[in-house]
């Protein structure tokens, strides 16, 4: 991520843009303005330790708990997503959220899940024609105006709704009972359990003349 390109293509000032270094020495973080890779950390003074987080180096959850909690709003804007994790962490720190109206988000946009929805357009990808979703900024600045307005325990409220529908509909407890009712409904199968594995031809040359599928059904038979 070259940020600090991006902050000056932006206009925005170093300040403006905080980013949380860990420190694999004392496993400690800090968050600051961001000042580059391999720095000296403040906190046991190991000298070019301090890297931002990744995926050989990060946070604990409780230190990810605290770090959620700095925020007064999550927002989390994205393209697509099967299941974007970072949403539920933050709603069970207690957050409000913004999240994208599309994909996995819109599960997150329900009326009881404690979200400000984030308008979106519609742009394809090269060459899957999948449908992508480009969140619009003005719905970003709107959302965040939205909550920054809100009195505490207004937001408070937003956040305890949120964590709610988490807990109630992505708890370990809440999936496992899903989970359970589908494999229990599932029908009695008898199995002999034979593991053995059956012997193999090593010798065994397919005719290198034979069609695509010829061959690979004569694999099958001879090997």
């Amino acid at each position: 991520w070259k940020i600090p390109q991006l902050i000056k293509e932006l206009g925005l000032k170093n300040e403006d843009v905080l980013t949380t270094y860990a420190c694999p020495e004392c496993k400690n973080y800090t968050i600051t303005p961001y000042i580059g890779e391999k720095q000296k950390c403040p906190h046991c003074h190991h000298k070019d330790s301090l890297c931002t987080t990744n995926i050989r180096n990060g946070v604990s959850e409780d230190q990810l708990n605290e770090i959620y909690n700095l925020m007064d709003l999550y927002v989390h804007p994205f393209t697509s997503g099967g299941q974007e994790i970072p949403i539920q962490e933050a709603k069970l720190a207690g957050l409000p959220t913004a999240v994208t109206d599309y994909s996995c988000g819109s599960d997150m946009c329900v009326e009881e899940a404690g979200s400000v929805p984030l308008k979106w357009n519609k742009y394809r990808e090269i060459s899957t024609s999948f449908t992508k979703a480009s969140t619009c900024e003005l719905s970003i600045y709107s959302a965040m105006n939205t909550v920054s307005c809100m009195r505490i325990d207004e937001r408070n409220a937003l956040g305890d709704e949120g964590r709610k529908f988490i807990i109630d509909n992505y708890s370990i407890e809440a999936v496992g009972k899903k989970l359970e009712a589908i494999i229990d409904a599932m029908p009695e199968i008898s199995y002999d359990f034979g593991f053995l594995e059956p012997k193999r031809n090593p010798t065994y040359f397919p005719d290198p003349q034979s069609t695509d599928s010829q061959f690979i059904q004569e694999c099958y038979k001879g090997v």
